[in-house]
């Protein structure tokens, strides 16, 4: 992103510094309106290619050209409108959601575009757009201080800004311009960084309080993290704003500090829910109460605070959980609503004291907060990380488990720790899952009881990932019921920073072992009755071109790979591929011999072949057969 390394950033201070001095002695505004598309255009293509930014403009004055056509309608056109905005919201959801490939045009920055692109339209057709200018439209687009995240600005106050051609306050907004850039530094730059993994990783507190704990105190960073990244950002793009002239609306006032749920939408994003407030949750009620005209006002309202942050979900992004966190602010909404009404207005407003109204008004802010923060936690997570953390909340265990991470000679392991209270244990039962674009799940039966109960099991896959493990005992009588724990995984040192250490503790440092510990799972891999029942088949070819092979037939396995190996009977095995993909159902098997100075061919004989199943955790039965290359001239 713009701001984010030291060559865009430096590119940035440059442009505002060219700028700013062609301002002062050269006050042509069309040169300034050229310079400044040139220089956006320069400083978005170090993030997104030329032809995406070259997409974008021919998009944006094709719009251009529709606004100033609605404009001149005698008659406002709500048909001509709506089919402007459906086509572009068309080409949007194709392009945001992976419904279509379009390679050339990049996601960055296109959710902010559509917004102004629509508001541009909406103006037009209610003739508020004061003064039509294609080239000021499209430094509005593409400006590049708030092209990636905002603020969104209105048109007619950019145009506005761009067209002051008085030194006074260019200099007035310098001033503010330099301390905004400053705080969104050390905001994005300084604080960011310290909290970050915390409030992204609850596996980095201490290893003494439970994932429960950890995972509450992770959301209260995740509420702080998202607010000084974010609103860090915006202040970096208002201060470059200012800087080069332009005063760009407020996105953040203190947000957490509301004492309703309504009163935090009006101080979050404020630019953003702006727009929801303006250009749908409006529209969509005046719409309802027209068509449904009997229907109560509080209903209409409902069904649009629903409807509204249904949108707002899925424009944030495209899986479950984000819809998950639309539902719990629209419903959030609506339950601040009926205690607004019922409760508030006829009950707390009439209680005349001032150290109540203290008491309650801080008591709202933290239950706003605490909402909110619960909010980001379907924000945060991926909808199968959502369901396994509440599915393990609602179901507690019956017995303590422990696990944490461990290396045993360098390769990473899940530790798991369980003493079963039944005395009458002889097996325990494990399953453990994640997912990584897809789920990976292994489940390991009657492993034995052993005199420490730790038990160490390989990761399903890399990088830093949710687990659910589940585990529990078995006797001769019966399964019990499961005990399940949920935490992150990363298999690294967490190293802090000084400031961290200063803060939060020392690093956090994975065990090691140089030796293997009693309890190391192995893993067998369970192959289905088609593979274990087949018989493969191994039959000579004479390939042109390459001389004598093998041609090996078996049932194809998904998610699994295959060793390849080959010999001539009473000779060493040779291996001919480690890692076939199991997708395939055949195979070729080529010697070393020359053949018209191709050296892939086999000699003659009677051979043995061998096919063996594995995945990354285990190896499963291998499959031999016998086939020989029939004599041919030079080829013993």
């Amino acid at each position: 992103m713009i701001f984010n390394d030291n060559y865009s950033f430096l590119l940035v201070i440059a442009f505002i510094v060219v700028y700013n001095a062609f301002a002062f002695f050269y006050r042509n505004q069309y040169a300034l309106n050229i310079l400044l598309v040139g220089g956006s255009i320069i400083i978005l293509s170090t993030i997104s290619s030329i032809a995406s930014i070259g997409i974008v403009l021919c998009v944006s004055a094709l719009v251009f050209f529709c606004g100033k056509y609605l404009s001149k309608r005698e008659e406002r056109s709500d048909f001509f409108l709506l089919l402007f905005i459906g086509i572009l919201v068309f080409l949007f959801v194709l392009k945001n959601y992976n419904l279509a490939s379009f390679e050339l045009l990049h996601r960055i920055g296109l959710s902010y575009i559509l917004f102004r692109l629509i508001h541009f339209l909406v103006e037009s057709s209610k003739k508020n757009i004061v003064d039509y200018n294609l080239l000021s439209f499209l430094n509005y687009i593409i400006y590049f201080p708030s092209f990636i995240a905002g603020p969104i600005d209105e048109f007619n106050n950019f145009n506005y800004w761009i067209k002051q051609k008085r030194n006074n306050y260019r200099v007035a907004l310098f001033k503010a311009g330099t301390f905004r850039l400053l705080v969104g530094i050390i905001k994005k730059f300084f604080i960011v960084p310290i909290i970050a993994s915390y409030a992204l990783d609850f596996a980095s507190f201490d290893a003494t309080y439970s994932w429960q704990i950890s995972l509450f105190l992770s959301l209260i960073f995740y509420s702080f993290y998202i607010l000084f990244d974010f609103s860090g950002y915006s202040d970096i793009a208002i201060g470059s704003a200012y800087l080069l002239g332009v005063k760009t609306p407020e996105n953040f006032n203190n947000p957490y500090s509301s004492a309703s749920l309504s009163v935090f939408w009006k101080k979050w994003h404020m630019t953003f829910s702006n727009f929801l407030f303006k250009y749908i949750f409006k529209p969509l009620v005046t719409f309802l109460s027209n068509s449904f005209k009997k229907s109560p006002r509080l209903v209409v309202t409902f069904i649009g605070y629903l409807l509204t942050f249904i949108i707002c979900g899925i424009w944030h992004g495209n899986t479950l959980n984000f819809l998950y966190w639309g539902l719990w602010h629209g419903v959030g909404l609506m339950l601040f609503k009926l205690y607004d009404i019922y409760v508030y207005r006829k009950r707390i407003t009439k209680l005349d004291n001032q150290v109540f109204s203290a008491l309650y008004k801080t008591g709202a802010v933290l239950v706003t907060f605490s909402f909110v923060t619960f909010g980001w936690f379907f924000f945060n997570y991926n909808t199968y990380e959502v369901s396994s953390i509440l599915d393990s909340i609602v179901n507690p265990n019956s017995e303590k488990v422990e696990v944490n991470m461990v290396k045993i000679k360098d390769e990473p392991h899940l530790r798991l720790v369980y003493k079963p209270t039944s005395s009458t244990t002889s097996f325990i039962e494990i399953e453990y899952e994640t997912y990584n674009k897809e789920l990976f799940r292994k489940r390991i039966d009657s492993v034995e009881i052993n005199a420490s109960h730790t038990y160490y099991l390989k990761p399903l896959t890399e990088g830093k990932r949710i687990y659910k493990l589940k585990v529990r005992s078995i006797s001769d009588l019966k399964k019990e019921n499961w005990n399940t724990v949920v935490s992150y995984f990363s298999f690294n040192d967490i190293e802090h920073t000084s400031i961290q250490k200063l803060l939060f503790g020392e690093n956090v440092y994975l065990s090691t072992l140089d030796y293997v510990p009693e309890g190391v799972v192995e893993y067998k891999l369970d192959l289905p009755a088609e593979i274990l029942n087949q018989k493969i088949i191994a039959i000579p070819e004479f390939v042109d071109g390459y001389g004598w092979a093998i041609r090996i037939k078996y049932k194809a396995l998904s998610k699994t790979n295959l060793i390849i190996e080959y010999r001539r009977v009473g000779e060493e095995w040779i291996l001919d591929d480690p890692n076939r993909s199991g997708i395939y159902s055949f195979t070729h098997i080529h010697g070393t011999l020359d053949y018209q100075n191709t050296p892939r061919n086999l000699a003659s004989g009677n051979y043995e072949v061998k096919i063996t199943y594995f995945d990354d955790l285990a190896i499963g039965t291998s499959f031999t057969q016998f086939v020989t290359i029939p004599d041919y001239a030079g080829g013993k």
